[in-house]
């Protein structure tokens, strides 16, 4: 009988590291889509102890982080279970994305060659969120005092990581 082996979608690619900027897979929590109504959200003020984010924006506690990519949905990340909700739709997409983690001084100039946002701390401040592209891939990027998080389709691992290793030699050859 055949062994299987469970494999990140980035185990074989990361970290990596060019000069003072390093990539890096984040594994572990658990990632669900969360698609509200307005009596979703008085469920969800009752049940949690985390504010729902305004659109654009994170919303975290010790346990969970809340990402908001539009008015009536969230990604939840966190190490276990969602609370059963009953006007709260919730799908597990743990195994759908790949979440890579972007640090360094020049993060965003990488990001600059990539995005089509400013990425700027006084336009993108910590905590902020958005979906855009990365090149011409989907991503979902925050920010935070880790550096940039970027959760892209678990498909699109290899050519995120690809995309984003040139972007960081590139920025790296014009100091």
């Amino acid at each position: 009988m055949a062994k299987l082996i469970a494999r990140t979608p980035a185990q074989e690619q990361l970290p990596l590291l060019v000069d003072d900027l390093q990539l890096h897979e984040v594994t572990g929590p658990n990632i669900f889509s969360l698609s509200i109504s307005t009596k979703g959200l008085a469920e969800w003020n009752r049940t949690t102890k985390l504010a729902w984010p305004a659109q654009g924006r994170v919303t975290s506690n010790k346990d969970w982080r809340c990402l908001s990519f539009d008015h009536a949905h969230i990604f939840l990340i966190g190490p276990g279970k969602v609370p059963v909700f009953t006007e709260i739709a919730v799908t597990d997409q743990s195994d759908g994305w790949v979440w890579l983690r972007l640090v360094g001084p020049k993060a965003t100039d990488v990001l600059a060659r990539l995005v089509p946002l400013d990425l700027r701390p006084a336009a993108f401040p910590d905590d902020a969120c958005a979906k855009t592209l990365l090149g011409h891939m989907p991503v979902l990027i925050t920010r935070s005092a880790a550096g940039f998080d970027l959760l892209t389709f678990r498909s699109m691992a290899q050519t995120a990581i690809h995309e984003l290793e040139c972007a960081m030699k590139a920025v790296v050859a014009r100091r």
